[in-house]
Parts: structure tokens; C-alpha cells; sequence
């Protein structure tokens, strides 16, 4: 076998295939879905967070969460804020001195296209910052393969 192939396997409901024109193809209707013109992304949103997804995930959480306030990280705070640190100054001698952040519990709702990296940052704070609580929430609809790694989404709870 020669070349390159990234294959991205996607999960997509039947009631979404049933939109999207895929279930009457077979059937010989050629007028619904992608095949009356709409874009095939449309119909499956990897695109979205599962808190844009659906307004229910973020009061259920808050109802169980250790912290009641948690927001959803950024993708910036993927990077920073998760690892313990969150800002910093400049000290007398002019060198750059991070600031432990404050916050002991994130919550991690990467949409499922960015859902590898986020997971894999995840690691790597946990890995670093033991003492740290995270709860990462992702819709379902896209799995994830790194390596020997290989599992579907829902929700995953790392407790100090």
C-alpha cells in the first residue's frame, strides 16, 4: 500500500442521515438533504460544543460539579490555565514570573473536531498537576485514535 491516508471515523444518527438525504439515496429520492443543494457539513456538526449544542449541559454539571462556576475553557486556556499557571509579572531583576492559577476544577467542552487536542493537553496537565480536578465533556459524533488510544467521548471525570 503506497500514500497517505488520515481516516476520521464520524458517527452520525439516523435521524440526522434521514436530513441529511443519505437514508433516501438508497431509496432513490434525490431531493432531499445534500442532494437538494444543502452543504454536507450542515448535518453533522463537529463544529459545535456540546454546551452550544444543547443548553441543558451546563446547569446539569453545575448540579454535580464541586465547583458550581465552572465555564467552559477556552482554546486558549487549553494551553495556560490548565497547567496551573495564569498570568504573570515582571519582578525586580526583570524577569518573567508566572502566577499559579487559582482555580482547582476545569471544565474541558472541546467541539469533537478539536477533541484530540484538547484531550491530549488534558494528559499532559494531569500528568504535570496531579492535585488538579477535570471534567471534559465532548458530543458525541467523532472518535478519537492516537496511538493505542482509541475511544469515544461522552464525558470523562479526572478527580483529585
Amino acid at each position: 500500500m503506497h500514500g497517505q491516508l488520515i481516516l476520521h471515523v464520524i458517527h452520525v444518527s439516523g435521524s440526522r442521515m434521514i436530513m441529511q438525504g443519505t437514508d433516501g439515496l438508497f431509496r432513490g429520492d434525490f431531493s432531499s438533504g445534500v442532494l437538494s443543494g444543502l452543504h454536507m457539513l450542515e448535518f453533522i456538526p463537529l463544529h459545535l460544543a456540546a454546551p452550544i449544542r444543547s443548553e441543558l449541559v451546563l446547569p446539569w454539571v453545575h448540579s454535580w460539579a464541586p465547583d458550581p462556576k465552572l465555564q467552559p475553557l477556552s482554546p486558549a486556556e487549553w494551553f495556560t490555565k490548565v497547567h496551573g499557571l495564569e498570568g504573570g509579572s515582571v519582578n525586580s531583576e526583570g524577569v518573567w514570573i508566572l502566577n499559579e492559577s487559582s482555580s482547582q476544577w476545569f471544565l474541558w467542552a472541546p467541539p469533537p473536531a478539536a477533541a484530540a487536542t484538547a484531550l491530549q493537553e488534558l494528559g499532559i496537565s494531569r500528568h504535570k498537576r496531579t492535585h488538579l480536578g477535570h471534567i471534559f465533556l465532548c458530543a458525541r459524533g467523532c472518535s478519537v485514535s492516537d496511538g493505542e488510544r482509541n475511544c469515544s467521548i461522552c464525558l470523562t471525570l479526572c478527580l483529585k
